[in-house]
């Protein structure tokens, strides 16, 4: 579903005549004691005219994982379905034909998601998200796959220039004024890098 870059894939979604847009995540390792057991994938319902306005699903490949059915009928207005099994079937047909494998996201509106759903999920700011430096994790950590799909928009080069280095991450500030160019970012990575090996 998911390539090894992408931790999560936005989509639109129509239900009644409202649009919902949605952000499924893949729950990687670090976040799994934040949600229900057995987790595979956090879905975030946003409506398309207040994306304020959201709804929470948890799945697995067996199916929705502890949701509450009274809330998810008035979220998505669900009428004659006490259970909202009628809901899940359109949604999950939804769902299997716009994640498409390895599938890269070009649609501007979908970007758009995209950026405003890592964001939050990072507590950034999603209007006010700039480059601030790219720096190397102590062993063992990891870099935070979210981190690192919203760093291929904002870093587009160096996060593919640094792919494969799983302990390199990228940093943001909400301040514009700090802000530096792609190319700084790499040479003071470059630089620190070339002081921490030349200290071991």
């Amino acid at each position: 579903m998911f390539d090894m870059y992408y931790n999560m894939y936005p989509f639109d979604f129509y239900y009644r005549n409202i649009r919902y847009f949605v952000a499924a995540f893949v729950i990687h390792n670090d976040e799994r004691d934040k949600f229900p057991p057995y987790t595979l994938f956090h879905l975030n319902f946003m409506k398309a005219n207040d994306l304020t306005d959201t709804y929470d699903l948890y799945i697995n490949s067996r199916g929705i994982l502890e949701y509450n059915s009274n809330e998810l009928r008035n979220y998505f207005g669900i009428e004659y379905d006490p259970n909202g099994f009628g809901f899940m079937r359109l949604f999950c047909t939804a769902l299997c034909n716009q994640c498409p494998d390895c599938q890269e996201i070009q649609n501007a509106e979908m970007l758009k998601i995209e950026k405003y759903s890592l964001c939050n999920k990072l507590d950034l700011d999603p209007e006010h998200c700039y480059r601030l430096s790219i720096m190397r994790l102590p062993i063992p950590k990891h870099r935070d796959p979210n981190k690192y799909q919203l760093a291929l928009r904002i870093f587009p080069n160096a996060s593919r220039q640094y792919a494969d280095a799983y302990d390199v991450t990228y940093c943001f500030t909400s301040d514009a004024e700090r802000e530096v160019t792609e190319s700084e970012a790499i040479a003071r990575f470059t630089h620190n890098e070339r002081k921490r090996i030349n200290h071991k």
